[in-house]
């Protein structure tokens, strides 16, 4: 039997309250150290003493970050917790902080008494120490389950898919520290990953095996098939009067979710299985995030795109733009602006045709030289400040494109949960220019769900700086 009750586990309060000393220690080391490196910076001289108001403020911040790091759940268990989870809870943690002592020197109208450059060292300093901190203390969990020690036991209900699922997960992730001690089901489950676990009888003996060994499972795991739905009323009413934790994993993963979450409506427990994750302030941070580099964007690309036009009317007849409609946002068609790539005459045939390939003799000399280097784009910059299209996002196809792939490629229509870009994810890995199979454009929707399922203002970032240095030109575009 493993370790279940070792030191970690018998000592969890005496951690807990360890990392709590540690967090408010930080807090006013911190501080103190930035108010230093201040003086310094605007003195030329080493003074060790700070003033009193420093210190008031750092002592407040250092009984405050234990109160909101504990409502965001950083005082738990960290058993599956990854280091992205625990600096995104941290900077949660700051960012409120640091916002709320604003506010309330406002309010006291004292916050002339406090150097800005302090107050960026402390937060920044205060966020990097936190977050070594727990740096640490995850690296050495993980180390210490990996020996053995520090585990959590589980049985687990359930013998099909959903339950094989959770096995070869926890065989994956060791560091989580938790173990299958047996499992209950109808049957012994077949899979290679399972045929090492004790199987301990159907659902209907969960009860009796569970008072005879009382302290052989610190948790016990329902993971119920759909197939196995007549045993789940049997197996709730035996575990009605267990005394150890019980865990219910839902059979979700056969549905390709999109940000999947748990929320409560009316009192009832409801799962989101697909919703956008640009949403509330994320959408404010989306918008602001497109107004501001498409208006810079189209400052800098003013001359180039003058220069274009130009070449257009004097190299062959027609308009400069060229419009068509797409679909954007839920499903909604827009009107989307391109510089002209194809002679007039033949224009209305690409509402119809699809891509020729590269020797297409619908698009003229320029044309192919625009669709090389993706500056044909560059009008989608009026799209992203109408409000159609953002500056990142799922790529727009043709209607005619989308009613085609649609039935065949998985989870397609998802795509739309958010605006098309200008740029995307799928574009920045190569996945771009003329489609010549599903399996091609499979494969740039599932860049596209990835793109909506991981969202963030970073994941923007990265992609555009991806754009700016590689994403302009494509041996597969013309």
């Amino acid at each position: 039997m493993y370790q279940r009750r070792g030191l970690i586990r018998r000592n969890s309060h005496y951690l807990v309250a360890a990392v709590v000393l540690l967090d408010t220690s930080v807090v006013f080391f911190s501080a103190y150290v930035s108010c230093l490196t201040t003086n310094f910076y605007h003195t030329g001289r080493l003074e060790y003493g700070w003033p009193q108001h420093f210190q008031t403020a750092a002592l407040l911040g250092a009984v405050i970050a234990p109160l909101l790091f504990s409502n965001l759940g950083m005082y738990r268990d960290l058993r599956g917790s990854t280091l992205l989870q625990e600096f995104l809870r941290l900077f949660s943690g700051w960012s409120i902080m640091a916002v709320g002592l604003i506010v309330l020197a406002a309010l006291l109208k004292i916050t002339a008494d406090y150097s800005r450059l302090w107050f960026v060292l402390w937060f920044g300093s205060s966020l990097f120490l936190h977050f070594l901190l727990r740096f640490l203390i995850i690296s050495t969990l993980w180390r210490i389950r990996q020996t053995g020690a520090d585990i959590k036991s589980v049985f687990l209900i359930g013998g099909g898919d959903c339950a094989s699922r959770v096995v070869r997960a926890l065989h994956e992730h060791p560091q989580t520290g938790y173990r299958i001690a047996g499992y209950f089901a109808a049957r012994p489950m077949s899979s290679p990953d399972t045929l090492s676990l004790r199987y301990l009888g159907p659902v209907q003996e969960i009860s009796s095996t569970l008072d005879a060994s009382a302290n052989a499972s610190d948790e016990v795991w329902v993971a119920l098939s759909p197939e196995e739905s007549e045993a789940h009323k049997v197996a709730m009413e035996q575990l009605k009067n267990i005394v150890i934790d019980v865990r219910l994993i839902p059979h979700l993963y056969q549905y390709r979710m999109l940000n999947a979450s748990f929320v409560e409506v009316a009192g009832l427990p409801v799962v989101n299985i697909s919703r956008s994750p640009i949403v509330g302030f994320n959408r404010v941070l989306k918008r602001l995030e497109d107004v501001s580099v498409a208006s810079v964007a189209m400052l800098l690309c003013a001359p180039v795109m003058l220069l274009i036009s130009i070449a257009i009317k004097l190299t062959s007849r027609g308009p400069i733009l060229y419009m068509q409609s797409r679909h954007g946002l839920s499903g909604e068609e827009f009107t989307v602006y391109k510089f002209r790539t194809l002679y007039h005459s033949t224009e209305d045939d690409e509402q119809v045709a699809l891509v020729r390939g590269r020797d297409d003799p619908r698009i003229t000399p320029l044309g192919k030289i625009l669709r090389r280097t993706s500056l044909d784009e560059l009008p989608q910059l009026l799209n992203v400040l109408q409000g159609n299209m953002s500056i990142v996002g799922p790529r727009p196809y043709k209607v005619t494109m989308n009613d085609e792939y649609r039935p065949v490629v998985e989870s397609y229509v998802r795509r739309h949960k958010v605006k098309p870009g200008i740029t995307g994810w799928a574009q920045v890995n190569g996945l771009r220019g003329e489609l010549l199979s599903v399996d091609e454009m499979t494969s740039r929707i599932e860049h596209d769900l990835y793109y909506i399922e991981n969202w963030s203002i970073w994941l923007d970032m990265q992609i555009i700086i991806m754009t700016v240095f590689s994403g302009f030109s494509s041996p597969r575009a013309y």
